[in-house]
């Protein structure tokens, strides 16, 4: 038997005889079922913050529910990295793999956009205004952006198989709605860790994802390289 809500239209009725009570069992036990249906979510809350307890905004945070399957993107889905007074705006842009990607030029000049990255390589040459073509990011990682006339510009672009995802706000929170499950990997990645790193990560039960903060707090490595440390706290 059908328990889909299209399945109870009244065109699709006729076949289902309820008589007395137990029609009334019935009734209840489909509308629990249809009220069930798509409501087994669960809202994500995190906080990212430096080691001086400020908030940190653009920071990509990703999460896998324990159980559930990453899916490709839907056909169709697109975003857009824009050059706007000779910078990539924004600065971080995060995708799911299958995105298509358009790169306009909002400048007066033109620039040539490239990636030698292996997630994604590809070139934009000198152009103004919008390529004919967007660009198919497929395949996971962090892509960097650079333009071949313009030595300063930098940007990124944080390619996720997960379909959950967010970038912080300026007060370092991202809220997430997530399938319900026992436990979930977040992970959350910054420029400053470097596009050679793909985050820090933390596995978290389902009773401590609402309330979430992660520290990322800066510390001298070797050779004088820096890198983010992790500090994680829950309520």
């Amino acid at each position: 038997m059908c328990f889909k809500p299209e399945c109870f239209k009244p065109d699709k009725l006729s076949g289902v005889h309820l008589i007395g009570s137990k029609s009334r069992i019935c009734l209840i036990l489909i509308a629990a079922l249809m009220l069930t249906e798509g409501a087994l979510a669960a809202e994500a809350r995190i906080q990212v913050l430096n080691d001086q307890q400020e908030a940190m905004d653009n920071v990509v945070v990703i999460i896998e529910p324990e159980g559930h399957a990453l899916a490709a993107a839907s056909a169709g889905m697109t975003a857009q990295v824009d050059q706007v007074d000779r910078q990539f705006v924004p600065h971080v842009q995060l995708v799911q793999a299958g995105t298509e990607v358009n790169f306009p030029n909002f400048d007066d000049i033109r620039h040539h956009v490239y990636s030698f990255s292996d997630a994604k390589r590809f070139e934009l040459p000198l152009y103004k205004g919008t390529p004919s073509e967007p660009v198919l990011f497929d395949q996971s990682g962090i892509v960097t952006l650079a333009c071949n006339i313009h030595d300063w510009m930098l940007g990124y672009l944080y390619v996720t198989d997960s379909p959950w995802y967010a970038l912080t706000d300026p007060s370092g929170h991202a809220a997430i709605t997530v399938p319900e499950a026992s436990h979930y990997l977040v992970r959350v990645w910054h420029p400053s860790l470097g596009a050679d790193n793909a985050g820090v990560e933390e596995r978290f039960s389902a009773d401590q994802l609402n309330n979430i903060s992660m520290t990322l707090a800066e510390q001298s490595a070797s050779g004088g390289r820096r890198q983010l440390r992790r500090s994680t706290r829950y309520p």
